[in-house]
Order: structure tokens, then sequence, then C-alpha cells
């Protein structure tokens, strides 16, 4: 089991920097992510794209077979921004 890291100011302050830098990259990137891989998951690590997959089942036999841990990776599924969203 993991271990969970004792919870710092110093912790805090660098988990919501992450969490900016995240969301500033999915700002930047998400339309045209949504125009080039449609109706896929695309897979980032160190705020690069390194695989795309159709299905979550794919996306961890993607980071299994490079040796990845899924919490190393970002995960986001790029809806087709052409197909209506009905739900």
């Amino acid at each position: 089991m993991a271990e969970v890291p004792e919870l710092t100011i110093e912790r805090m302050k660098a988990d919501f920097k992450a969490l900016e830098e995240e969301a500033a990259f999915w700002a930047k990137h998400y339309a045209e992510f949504r125009g080039r891989y449609p109706d896929l998951y695309v897979i980032i690590k160190d705020r690069q794209v390194i695989g795309t997959a159709k299905d979550l089942f794919e996306v961890e036999a993607f980071a299994k077979s490079r040796g990845l841990r899924l919490r190393e990776l970002w995960i986001e599924y790029m809806s087709d921004p052409d197909e209506p969203l009905i739900l």
C-alpha cells in the first residue's frame, strides 16, 4: 500500500502549484487535442503526448508496456467536437 505523505504547508503549496500548471496546460491544448485526437484518450507525461488509446483498458496496457504507473500520467478523453453530446 502506498504511503500517504505528511500534510505540510510546503506540500500543499507544491500540490496547488502542480494543479495550476496542469490547468494551464489543458487550457492551452484542450481544443487542439480535441481536434487532433477525437474520441480517444490522450496520455500525457511531463506535458508531452506519449500516446492515445480508444478505451481505459488500452490506456492501462499502454502504461504497463512502458513500465509506467497510471498515477504518473495525465489521461483525458477527447470527445469528437463534431459529435453532439447527449446526456
